[in-house]
């Protein structure tokens, strides 16, 4: 079970993401490492490339559903990213977007009821991040 679901653009061997996407992840990852927590991200798993699209659907659900908080990385071009945080949603997961123009993310999007915020990747982005995660977290973790 991860603890953190992040959602945007999958990681997949030799394609290359935008490089505060790639930053992004990174600061995500190394936040839950500073906190003793677990992560999911998009990272390509041969199985769920080939997958049924319901099967694919029920295994993201599934992963959204056993994490704590969901963090979206917002590139514009991802519809999977809103597909994901509606689901978290409606799972009542509290959720921040990151985007590196947030006046593009879409209303809905903004507007979900456990979206907590916009952010940019800046440097004021590891503080923010940081405050989102103590603020929603439930257990150990929420102390540190």
């Amino acid at each position: 079970m991860a603890d953190i679901y992040v959602s945007g653009p999958v990681l997949r061997h030799g394609v290359p993401v935008p490089e505060w996407v790639g930053n992004t992840y990174e600061t995500v990852l190394g936040s839950a490492r500073e906190l003793g927590l677990n992560v999911s991200y998009p990272e390509a798993e041969p199985y769920l490339e080939r997958a049924d699209p319901r099967i694919f659907l029920e295994s993201i659900r599934q992963r959204i559903s056993a994490s704590q908080v969901a963090v979206v990385i917002f590139t514009g071009g991802d519809v999977s990213s809103g597909i994901e945080a509606t689901m978290a949603s409606n799972l009542n997961k509290p959720q921040v977007v990151i985007s590196d123009d947030p006046a593009t993310v879409p209303r809905l999007l903004r507007g979900l009821p456990t979206v907590t915020g916009v952010i940019r990747p800046d440097y004021s982005l590891v503080g923010q991040l940081d405050a989102f995660l103590r603020r929603n977290l439930r257990g150990p973790a929420q102390a540190r």
